[in-house]
């Protein structure tokens, strides 16, 4: 057996989420578990032209997703602005051994079923209750059917999906410990490193989040990042954020090569304790209003950076990128119209989808 491999796993990956980096990390899981020493993973970025021809329009431009797709872990490698359907003349251009497809796709474009008639495919499990599609939906119909709280919404837009979907279950994500630890993989912050503590919400990860966690990584040797609970997060932003739950908002942070560790449900406010049992060194925050706009709190817990700031250990950074969640959502409302449509179609896919469901074993 050959001691290194090089493999491939393409997408648009388009609003990166916990179901794209669960594909790309059994991609490489599948083959370190069949012995090979080193597996170089190649991700495959469509252009933006190919979706649109194909999908609609993506939320997210290409330049993005490359940057977002380079910051994952896993990934050793990006191939940009691919076809939809991928040539098979990829394999020799990139020196590919493998490819690997979700369980939810059918073979498309001759790399994929040159890879299938040559024995070079893999396929892994699909994560359930997790799409681009469902994200686009969640914040078209204005649902809070992925939180616990509820209420009103002044923009009150509702997409065609949401009056034809009353009382259906969605599948939803499954985060299970072993999920959990397989995502996060070695992290334990050695005594006399230095933590870097990054509290936040870190919806709809995206570019400026990356670049913010790129500029925090800077200022020590283990970064622990802080992610609200849902109801923390609704309460101070409202509407129907997070438009992610805490858990699939906690898999795309470990997902991220400048992230070491998460704290699930991080208390508000950061407190001596919570200083010296994390042995956090510097507390960084990035431009945006939300915590400043939140220091006068909605619980009446006050200011959550108050103690780093007495302690002169708040650092505050400048990504340089001005994209926020706001931002990926604006994007969504401005295609509307077209999104609603391609909602129809992708519901009626995933419903198939479902119907006829296997089990997959995760790698």
């Amino acid at each position: 057996m050959q001691k290194e491999i090089r493999i491939f796993a393409g997408g648009c990956y388009d609003l990166m989420h916990a179901g794209h980096y669960n594909a790309l990390r059994q991609a490489k899981a599948t083959f370190l578990k069949e012995g090979y020493e080193r597996v170089h993973l190649v991700a495959g970025v469509c252009s933006d032209a190919a979706i649109a021809a194909n999908k609609g329009p993506p939320v997210v431009p290409h330049s993005e997703r490359v940057e977002i797709v380079k910051a994952c872990k896993w990934v050793d490698e990006v191939a940009a602005d691919l076809p939809y359907g991928q040539p098979a003349q990829l394999f020799d251009d990139l020196r590919i051994d493998f490819t690997v497809l979700g369980d939810d796709h059918a073979p498309g474009g001759s790399l994929y079923e040159q890879a299938m008639r040559t024995g070079k495919l893999r396929i892994v499990k699909r994560t359930e209750g997790m799409s681009t599609t469902e994200l686009i939906g969640r914040l078209m119909t204005l649902s809070r059917k992925h939180q616990i709280k509820s209420g009103k919404d002044p923009k009150g837009l509702v997409s065609e999906l949401d009056s034809e979907n009353k009382g259906a279950t969605k599948p939803v994500l499954l985060p299970t410990i072993g999920r959990i630890v397989d995502f996060r993989g070695q992290a334990e912050a050695p005594a006399g490193h230095r933590v870097v503590y990054v509290p936040g919400v870190w919806d709809l990860f995206h570019v400026g989040h990356v670049r913010f966690l790129q500029q925090a990584a800077k200022h020590g040797d283990f970064v622990l990042v802080g992610a609200l609970g849902d109801d923390d997060v609704n309460k101070r932003v409202g509407r129907n954020f997070p438009l992610q739950t805490l858990h699939e908002r906690a898999l795309s942070l470990l997902s991220c090569r400048h992230v070491s560790d998460v704290l699930l449900g991080s208390p508000w406010k950061i407190t001596q304790d919570m200083i010296k049992t994390m042995n956090i060194s510097v507390v960084c925050h990035g431009n945006t209003d939300f915590w400043d706009a939140n220091r006068l709190d909605c619980d009446g817990l006050g200011d959550a950076l108050e103690l780093p700031r007495k302690l002169n250990m708040l650092v505050k950074i400048d990504s340089g990128c001005d994209v926020t969640v706001y931002t990926m959502a604006d994007r969504i409302w401005q295609h509307a119209e077209e999104y609603t449509v391609r909602q129809k179609k992708k519901e009626e896919e995933a419903k198939k989808y479902d119907e006829k469901k296997a089990f997959v074993a995760e790698k």
